[in-house]
């Protein structure tokens, strides 16, 4: 399996402040689409990796590939922002809109 560079695309969103567009590869992901009311925070080409959403007081957060060594290789898991991202991720849906 080929290897797939994500790019953060909305740097100054809460999910993935600070992480920089230069990601670590991922060894695969989900092809899915975005919902209109959705915000794409990161992708893989034109495919979303990170999206966001919002519904009433929640918030939703969709990462298309693996946060574990199945599709995230030990570059990605050791990656200096892997912690940070998830931490920011869970921050943000966890924080009411």
């Amino acid at each position: 399996m080929a290897d797939f560079l994500t790019a953060a695309l909305t740097e100054g969103h809460p999910a993935v402040a600070g992480l920089g567009s230069s990601w670590p590869h991922l060894l695969g992901y989900n092809r899915v689409s975005m919902k209109p009311e959705g915000e794409l925070v990161a992708s893989v080409g034109k495919d979303p990796l990170i999206a966001c959403g919002s519904f009433g007081k929640g918030r939703s957060v969709a990462f298309t590939s693996d946060c574990a060594p199945h599709w995230a290789p030990e570059a990605f898991v050791t990656w200096d922002g892997y912690a940070k991202l998830w931490q920011q991720i869970t921050s943000w849906t966890a924080s009411l809109s």
